[in-house]
């Protein structure tokens, strides 16, 4: 609630703003598909971008939960699934690739449950069952072909500059591209 108000006052102020970004370190038991997915199309509905970045789904055994990696697996499931059922919610991307080189198992506290085994790769590199409910996720949201449905960052911002001014507000901000240009001595 706190950061819908901060980002809806940025946008009623008329702050340059595109989207946001959610960081995502989970627990393999405590997200919720639908909420998140409630909570990023309420940011959406102003407009703007989502994507959820440093997703991870942390199996720590401090936390009191037992090793469970098939509901490690439904968090993540739930998190794609929240952000593929948005449309403005264009990307999730991991913090990091295999449980090896994880940085919960190098980061006070969370290295005292090391191995935090959070990523949809094992320590080996081999495919956890996190990684198959990610495609299957992907898979039950119909995503286009490989190379026809990526958007660019730039593409994202040239979508939201174009959304903010379409918008009927007394500070329209104006897209300027001279603005973007690395040679504009801006």
């Amino acid at each position: 609630d706190a950061l819908l108000a901060l980002v809806t006052d940025l946008v009623d102020a008329g702050a340059p703003i595109d989207g946001v970004g959610l960081q995502g370190h989970f627990n393999h038991f405590l997200s919720d598909g639908d909420q998140l997915a409630t909570n990023i199309r309420a940011i959406t509905d102003l407009g703007l971008l989502v994507e959820i970045t440093e997703l991870d789904v942390s199996l720590n055994p401090l936390l009191g939960a037992p090793i469970d990696e098939a509901a490690q697996a439904e968090q993540y499931f739930d998190v794609v699934n929240a952000c593929a059922t948005v449309e403005l919610c264009v990307g999730v991307t991991t913090w990091g690739v295999h449980d090896g080189a994880s940085w919960l198992d190098t980061f006070p506290p969370f290295d005292l449950g090391a191995p935090n085994r959070p990523l949809l790769f094992d320590a080996d590199f081999e495919p956890k069952l996190a990684y198959g409910a990610v495609a299957d996720a992907l898979a039950a949201r119909a995503i286009p072909e490989a190379g026809t449905g990526v958007l660019s960052v730039a593409g994202a911002v040239a979508i939201a500059a174009a959304r903010r001014r379409s918008r009927n507000r007394t500070h329209d901000l104006e897209w300027d591209a001279a603005a973007t240009q690395p040679d504009s001595g801006r």
